[in-house]
This record gives structure tokens, C-alpha cells and sequence, in this order.
């Protein structure tokens, strides 16, 4: 007995569908999974990298702004080590991930000082590290600050490349303060 054309078009018909549909779900489970979850991983990532960025932007910006921390040593004193961590508190008040400021080389700072003498007289200026705030004839000083901010990313999707979970995120910068 022979079938009726059509319903031998049906059943070729819904046997297509079964197997699109298993070709679907390989492609889901073995590519686009994947693919959002090292996405969300970026995004948490790119995330806590601006939060950092905002961090160290205000320090910044207040050590640049602020004159009465403009000598070697009111960066130690507590009214500005205590504005410093009023402006990380601040930013974490109102950020998903926890930011530390660290500590500076001088004990009781949140900052590190450098100190540059610069030669102005001769072309190609030359600029040399100094460890103290003094510079000898003919030479300017110039002071930076410099902060470092960190913090800890953990990854809603840990991947599998040898990154650690919760991932450690830092940035550092320097103004001239003088």
C-alpha cells in the first residue's frame, strides 16, 4: 500500500524541525552560553575598572585642588589623610564594588611624594629623581603625588584562563602638586 503524498511530506516535514531544533540547542548550550557568561564576566570587569578610575580621579583632583596640601608635609597630617578617605568612602557609598585606598610609603599617609628636579636652562630638559625636597642651583622642584586604589572583582562566571576568583583590580596616578 502506497502513502498519500502529502502525508510522506509531513513526516519529512516535521523530522526537519527535530532536527533543527537539536541543532539549536547544541549551538545555545556549546556557543552562546558561553559567550554571555565571559560577557558578564567583561562587564562586572569593565564595571569595577571605572569605579577605580572615579576613585583615583578624586584623589587626584583633590591633591591637585586643595593648597593647603600642597607641602611635603600636610600630606601626612589627618586633616588630609582624613579628607582622602572621606572621598573613598564617599565613592563606596554609592559603588557595587568595595575600593581601598592604600597605603603610602610615609607612615600615617595614604599618599606617596616624589620630588623631580628639572633643568630648564639647557634644551633637552632633563629631568632627575630626588629623594628629599631640596635641588641644587638652577634647577626647579617639582612634587607629585601619587595614590594607588584597589579592589576585588568577583566574577559571576569564574573563567577558566587561570584568573582568580575574586579577580584583584588596581590603578594608580600622579598630579603635580606644586
Amino acid at each position: 500500500m502506497q502513502l498519500n503524498p502529502f502525508r510522506k511530506n509531513l513526516r519529512d516535514r516535521l523530522g526537519r524541525r527535530g532536527s533543527v531544533a537539536v541543532e539549536l540547542a547544541l549551538v545555545t548550550t556549546f556557543f552562546l552560553v558561553p559567550l554571555f557568561c565571559g560577557a558578564a564576566d567583561f562587564i562586572s570587569i569593565l564595571n569595577a575598572q571605572a569605579q577605580l578610575n572615579t576613585a583615583l580621579q578624586a584623589l587626584v583632583y583633590y591633591s591637585w585642588s586643595n593648597t593647603s596640601a600642597a607641602g611635603a608635609t600636610s600630606y601626612t597630617s589627618s586633616a588630609t589623610t582624613t579628607a582622602e578617605m572621606a572621598l573613598i568612602n564617599a565613592i563606596n557609598g554609592a559603588a557595587t564594588f568595595h575600593v581601598t585606598l592604600n597605603p603610602g610609603t610615609v607612615v600615617g599617609s595614604y599618599s606617596n611624594l616624589q620630588y623631580f628636579c628639572v633643568t630648564t636652562t639647557t634644551t633637552p630638559y632633563t629631568i632627575t629623581a630626588n629623594a628629599n625636597a631640596t635641588c641644587p642651583s638652577g634647577q626647579t622642584l617639582q612634587t607629585y603625588v601619587q595614590f594607588t586604589v584597589s579592589t576585588k572583582v568577583g566574577l559571576p562566571f569564574p573563567i577558566p584562563l587561570k584568573l582568580t576568583n575574586p579577580l584583584p583590580l588596581s590603578a594608580t596616578g600622579s598630579a603635580q602638586v606644586q
